[in-house]
């Protein structure tokens, strides 16, 4: 059974400097965001961190594809948390939790939806619009989610030329 990548034991130096710099990404994006209360949210950007520094190449990892599907993403799942809780939609799922559970589940789907029709598709950022609808958030929240994976993003495009796709 084989345990340790083949490309990995060959040439060990992208791997460790590509994964510091999600370790990187991640340290600065922790240290700006609430960490407690806002853990859905920090969980598609660590996932983000991911696809950017292991697949630079993929067509996931675009700027487009990751600044897009946050973008999309954060608008539905800010606009599903408001509409889940108005008076007349808690009403209609009779009670706070199932309409939250029920506009939770459609913005993931809407999201979806919405990135692969406009050619953002980040799988991540599905992710996020479910974090809208179940963490608070805040118009800080929403300005330092989309300034993390902007630099995010631009970290990834100046790198891009000396970094390899790990997977």
């Amino acid at each position: 059974m084989k345990v340790i990548d083949d490309k990995f034991r060959r040439n060990p130096v992208p791997y460790i400097i590509q994964c510091t710099l999600a370790g990187f990404m991640m340290v600065v994006i922790l240290f700006v965001l609430n960490v407690v209360t806002e853990t859905a949210l920090i969980a598609a950007l660590a996932s983000s961190a991911f696809v950017a520094f292991t697949m630079p190449h993929s067509y996931f990892a675009k700027t487009r594809s990751l600044l897009g599907g946050y973008l999309v993403s954060s608008v539905i799942g800010i606009s599903c948390d408001l509409i889940s809780t108005h008076p007349h939609a808690v009403g209609f799922f009779q009670g706070p939790d199932a309409s939250t559970i029920a506009f939770a589940a459609f913005a993931v789907s809407l999201s979806i939806f919405v990135m692969v029709i406009t050619d953002t598709e980040h799988a991540p950022a599905a992710g996020l619009a479910l974090g809208f609808v179940l963490n608070p958030w805040n118009a800080v929240t929403i300005v330092l989610i989309l300034f993390s994976i902007s630099f995010m993003a631009t970290s990834k495009r100046i790198l891009k030329r000396w970094m390899v796709d790990l997977i």
